[in-house]
């Protein structure tokens, strides 16, 4: 006589419960054609690590900048390329930090804030990795 596993019992739809579950349901109800559990799961787990890949903890962001979904630097341009088929990167944007609140409470014109903000985008650019901006205001 088997003895029943009440853990299994209790915890096994549990599994059905996750995302990578949910999302490959998902494929083999919309496109049953496709393939049998393990394609749909191996298609699932593609989709998981592409919506990982575009998502950022929020913790990681702090107040003054947002997330934005840019063009991938390694997938260069090239004819008949369009936007849909671009690889996309998340990037974290600095629309206004200390340095700028720091530069509005001095009276600092606008046009040098601009300029700076500008040089600033540029380094961060040319360098690949960000980079501190320098405490001193460059002459525009």
């Amino acid at each position: 006589m088997r003895v029943p596993d009440y853990v299994h019992k209790r915890f096994n739809p549990m599994k059905a419960k996750s995302l990578r579950r949910q999302v490959a349901r998902t494929i083999r109800e919309h496109f049953p054609r496709i393939g049998g559990t393990r394609i749909t799961d191996l298609c699932a787990d593609l989709v998981i690590e592409v919506v990982e890949r575009h998502l950022r903890p929020r913790d990681s962001l702090q107040h003054g900048q947002l997330l934005w979904l840019g063009f991938d630097i390694d997938d260069p341009p090239s004819r008949n390329k369009t936007a849909e088929n671009v690889r996309l990167v998340p990037v974290v944007l600095d629309l206004w930090n200390d340095q700028d609140l720091e530069a509005q409470l001095d009276r600092v014109p606008a046009p040098q804030r601009l300029c700076h903000a500008a040089f600033v985008c540029l380094s961060r650019h040319t360098s690949k990795a960000p980079c501190s901006p320098t405490s001193t205001w460059p002459a525009c």
